[in-house]
């Protein structure tokens, strides 16, 4: 199926790999923003961290899971 972050769509629920404290927290994905080659290719996301209420910007590869999608059936 390949990595989470190839899914990841705004408005998106996703848990979070932190390099500071090396716990996964639960955020929120406000903005997908591509690479300059291809802008479909998602290299950064902006979230919004649910637990502490800051708006960080994230590698990609920082999403672990996709908890929940914003995508309608």
């Amino acid at each position: 199926m390949g990595p989470a972050f190839l899914r990841v769509r705004s408005g998106d629920c996703v848990l979070v790999s932190s390099e500071i404290d090396g716990f996964p927290y639960f955020g929120k994905i406000l903005k997908c923003i591509g690479s300059s080659k291809d802008s479909r290719a998602w290299t950064l996301f902006q979230v919004f961290d649910i637990d502490n209420g800051y708006i960080n910007i994230i590698n990609a590869c920082d999403v672990i899971e996709i908890l929940s999608s914003s995508k309608s059936n």
